[in-house]
């Protein structure tokens, strides 16, 4: 494998990673497609793409899958392999599918079906291919950092130099966006520069410390309270997947006891900003992520929380009714004013029952066991550490506060990546060829 295919990669005979600037094949190439289309949520409202005539979620989903058949056809990509996993994959959409009818067969259930098939299963699929392939996995990482560093530099420049106003409180959008789309960038930023701080070389840690507190600062600063606390939960798990194979681990244990530390102090401070400096400081205004969190300590903004605990054990209930089988695919927007509870496992029990949580999560605890035995095999690779704490830390967040089986293709993409990390059968190959559209 050429040196020039790495970002952020090991140096031949070396024990870190090097920083290098990606190549323009990065950008033309199946991955970035790819990127694009399972990220389009997080940029097609933007205000300045709304001149484009095509729904672009639709657009780059044929043009990846029409990359992706030429791939196979040149024989450059390999088809996923039939294990284990895919096949119980395979029952999970069919469960999913047959559900629709037992369901209402309102608007709201073919809309779900329609965009589970043709949205968010395929990310699983071309996750597995493209994953499998050394060269391609460490190109996709790459691509998902640098699109995150995009998002969040648009989000910095509207924000604190144009001057553009904060969160709009009805909608909870901002320059077209979600809030919490914008945290969750910052969330793979600071995975990546935790990764990098712990896998990398000693000259990258500095710089991955660098990054990490800038991304910390963003948490902080935008609003979401979901992935700030799911970043700073991927410092534990780190720890975790050193201590699994601590004899060899020490020096990146200690680099990761350092960042913990920076960043308590980070926190610190802005706390401390936000609490004792009052609402109507300027720094302390800029901290909307800890305002909002002492709202809801102080119970005077809660009605966030509220309504989803309360769509939660409104799925619950209606679950324990239907167990088996469930209420059918869609099912929960057609009974609920939420489009969904906000809790995939809760999800999927009321709309498809135990039969389909069951093949789903199955395949969820095959990638937790592929991040176990990669950890176990020594966290010297950045790539495999940034993909195992993205998975785990999504997977923890749809158990407790996220997910929307129609519009999954990210947490899909990561499932799919995670049953490529080495460490098991079937460990991950690179093909021959290197040319960037096949």
């Amino acid at each position: 494998m050429t040196s020039d295919a790495h970002l952020l990669d090991r140096r031949p005979g070396g024990s870190g990673g090097a920083i290098r600037m990606p190549l323009l094949s990065d950008l033309v190439s199946i991955e970035a497609v790819f990127v694009l289309f399972i990220f389009a949520g997080r940029y097609k409202a933007l205000p300045e793409l709304q001149i484009f005539p095509v729904d672009l979620t639709v657009a780059f989903m044929l043009a990846t899958l029409g990359l992706v058949a030429l791939a196979v056809a040149a024989g450059t990509l390999r088809l996923p392999p039939q294990d284990t996993q895919t096949l119980l994959m395979g029952a999970f959409a069919g469960v999913v599918c047959t559900s629709v009818f037992w369901s209402s067969l309102e608007w709201a259930n073919t809309d779900k079906i329609w965009r589970f098939v043709l949205l968010t299963l395929p990310t699983f699929y071309i996750a597995l291919m493209l994953g499998r392939d050394v060269v391609r996995r460490r190109r996709l990482l790459r691509l998902i950092i640098w699109f995150s560093i995009a998002l969040l530099a648009y989000y910095m420049v509207h924000r604190w130099v144009l001057g553009t106003t904060g969160v709009d409180a009805p909608t909870g959008r901002f320059a077209g966006n979600n809030y919490l789309e914008y945290g969750a960038h910052a969330n793979i930023l600071f995975i990546a520069c935790l990764s990098v701080a712990l896998a990398g070389a000693r000259g990258g840690a500095g710089p991955a410390v660098a990054g990490a507190c800038l991304s910390m600062f963003l948490l902080l600063a935008i609003g979401g309270r979901g992935p700030l606390v799911f970043a700073l939960l991927a410092v534990p798990l780190a720890v975790l997947g050193l201590i699994l194979r601590l004899h060899t681990n020490l020096l990146r244990l200690r680099r990761v006891l350092v960042l913990a530390a920076v960043l308590c102090g980070l926190g610190g401070v802005a706390y401390g900003v936000v609490l004792h400096l009052g609402e109507q400081n300027e720094a302390s205004s800029q901290m909307l992520t800890l305002q909002r969190a002492q709202l809801q300590l102080s119970h005077e903004g809660t009605y966030s929380l509220d309504v989803r605990g309360q769509a939660r054990g409104y799925a619950f209930r209606q679950w324990l009714e239907r167990p088996i089988f469930g209420w059918g695919i869609g099912e929960f927007r057609v009974q609920h004013s939420l489009d969904y509870p906000h809790n995939l496992l809760l999800e999927l029990l009321m709309e498809v029952g135990l039969a389909g949580a069951f093949l789903f999560f199955a395949v969820c605890v095959a990638g937790l066991g592929r991040c176990a035995a990669a950890a176990r095999q020594g966290m010297d690779d950045w790539t495999v550490a940034t993909i195992a704490l993205l998975y785990v830390t999504e997977l923890l967040s749809h158990l407790t506060v996220q997910g929307y089986l129609g519009d999954d293709r990210i947490f899909f993409a990561y499932l799919g990546l995670a049953l490529c990390l080495p460490g098991g059968a079937g460990r991950p190959h690179a093909h021959p060829s290197m040319r960037a559209w096949t």
